[in-house]
């Protein structure tokens, strides 16, 4: 999708090409798989348990063993059917006239239920991209103003090439980093929002 429709209405402010991360920002990823994740494993995590982004580190399994659920994610096609995070479709549709990129480190086999979820949420976008390993390289290229991540790791190297980050809050993006001066914790849509709109 272009982005020849966002024009006119378009009220400036330094925030107009704004760059998102999808799980754990936009999709509701350890919702749907975290029943699948205790139901494999027989163990019985809560979301706030999952504290690092690795499950294989969660679980104490190696990364093999954790293999096998990625296959079944595979093969259910979980990423065609998550839930928006609470806020996200509302809040988006209220950036209608910002162009909006999205960023996602979801493999290339994933890009068509990928554009699938988006076109049935009604999201409106300018480019998707998929299989970032190093997302401050791509949001670069884009001359992205403002990037919404939920991963600390990339949210800190997006930081640190110049650019406004959101980390969006989540209990897997709290191990002992300190976030540089342009990246800043958020907790709701609301919070962005109003960061963006009043900037």
């Amino acid at each position: 999708m272009d982005c020849h429709k966002r024009k006119g209405n378009k009220k400036y402010n330094k925030y107009n090409r704004i760059g998102i991360d999808l799980d754990g920002v936009v999709a509701n990823f350890t919702s749907y798989t975290l029943p699948m994740l205790n139901k494999m494993y027989n163990v019985n995590l809560k979301r706030e348990d999952i504290t690092h982004y690795n499950y294989e580190k969660i679980l104490k399994i190696s990364k093999d063993e954790i293999g096998k659920f990625w296959e079944e994610v595979k093969n259910k096609q979980v990423f065609r059917y998550l839930k928006p995070i609470k806020g996200a479709l509302k809040s988006l549709s209220l950036l209608s006239d910002k162009e909006i990129y999205f960023f996602s480190m979801r493999p290339e086999y994933y890009k068509d239920d990928t554009i699938a979820w988006l076109k049935d949420n009604n999201i409106d976008y300018c480019k998707l991209h998929v299989g970032q390993e190093d997302k401050s390289i791509a949001v670069l290229e884009e001359k992205i103003d403002i990037f919404i991540e939920d991963n600390l790791l990339q949210a800190i190297m997006v930081s640190e090439v110049g650019i406004k980050t959101l980390l969006f809050n989540q209990p897997w993006n709290h191990y002992d980093k300190e976030l540089p001066p342009l990246c800043k914790r958020v907790y709701n849509w609301d919070e962005i929002i109003k960061i963006i709109c009043d900037s």
